[in-house]
């Protein structure tokens, strides 16, 4: 629904979008799958273009006001 909603009228980039997928497929294994482990390096990559989408979103919301 991220998609259809945000990415696909151009709100969010498409890059974002992309991201954002990544994020959430990787949120409901750790929940939901048996014996998954993240490696530090892992996570520590994700951290930049989490910070960049949280960014994005912020900036689109400060344009709502």
């Amino acid at each position: 629904m991220f998609g259809l909603h945000f990415v696909k009228p151009g709100i969010i980039t498409a890059e974002s979008g992309d991201f954002y997928t990544i994020i959430f497929d990787l949120r409901h294994s750790g929940d939901y799958d048996d014996f998954i482990v993240f490696s530090k390096e892992e996570v520590v990559s994700l951290l930049q273009p989490a910070k960049d989408l949280v960014a994005e979103i912020e900036e689109i919301l400060s344009k709502q006001e």
